[in-house]
């Protein structure tokens, strides 16, 4: 956790749920590649698929994002064991301003 003064604040599945996103050192939202394959036919193939998703309510023909592994550290941890993990050992919340609103 970084700043460390952060650390051991909550982050409620309110931030993920209201457009909060992980991104490695690469800024890439790599939890697409870790869907497997039972979840695969419902999930978005890419970000933008996605971002259509959360845009619309889940009134087009988007499908929504992964978000049941969001609450495992396995992804995180491949990313950060592949090099593209943060400088401090772990993977990037970005909350962005939309996630605010």
């Amino acid at each position: 956790m970084w700043p460390t003064s952060v650390r051991g604040v909550l982050v409620t599945e309110g931030v993920r749920g209201d457009g909060g996103t992980l991104k490695n050192n690469k800024d890439e939202r790599f939890m697409f590649r870790y869907v497997p394959d039972f979840f695969r036919a419902e999930t978005a193939d890419t970000p933008e698929e996605a971002d259509r998703w959360y845009e619309d309510s889940g009134t087009t023909a988007a499908r929504r994002i992964f978000c049941r592994g969001t609450r495992s550290r396995a992804p995180i941890n491949a990313e950060v064991k592949a090099g593209r993990g943060s400088p401090h050992g772990g993977v990037f919340l970005d909350i962005g301003v939309s996630a605010l609103v």
